[in-house]
């Protein structure tokens, strides 16, 4: 629906968007409730616990979720990210635009500085931050773990964070 209108000019009807975001949840929910009961009963099998399948650390209270929206390096980015509770509960979600970035990468460290400045103007501690740039998260961990990971060493990302 949004590709039609950003890249074709077409407008749905606005009963028919409501139905086709109603009907799309009702399928992601189903599948969702599959593939989790899939994925248990495999982690039953190997004796694992299904909890067990995502590491937190002990101190974490909040997680934030981090993404951006890049065309290319002419338009702005589009950035967001969303505050949860350790339970899954969304408390607070800010989104906003930024300057044109060269590269996909740059908006996703562009979301994050972002995201990492608001959680301390409002006084958050202990969120751990999540981000679907595989690049931009590795190389995170390897600097604060002082670790070399294969094919990932670059600093670009790091500088813009500090």
């Amino acid at each position: 629906m949004r590709n039609n209108l950003v890249f074709q000019r077409k407008r749905e009807h606005i009963v028919k968007v409501i139905y086709d975001a109603v009907r799309y949840f009702e399928q992601w929910e189903e599948a969702n409730i599959k593939f989790n009961q899939e994925e248990g009963e495999k982690m039953r099998r190997k004796g694992q616990n299904p909890q067990d399948q995502e590491t937190v650390p002990p101190c974490t209270q909040y997680f934030c979720c981090v993404d951006a929206s890049w065309k290319d390096d002419k338009e702005v980015a589009g950035v967001g990210w969303s505050l949860h509770g350790i339970q899954g509960n969304q408390l607070i979600q800010r989104s906003s635009s930024t300057s044109p970035t060269n590269t996909p990468r740059e908006a996703e460290t562009e979301a994050l500085r972002m995201a990492v400045r608001q959680m301390r103007a409002l006084a958050f501690t202990n969120v751990q931050f999540r981000s679907d740039c595989k690049s931009l998260m590795d190389e995170l961990a390897q600097y604060t773990t002082a670790a070399t990971i294969v094919k990932v060493r670059n600093t670009e990302s790091i500088s813009m964070m500090n």
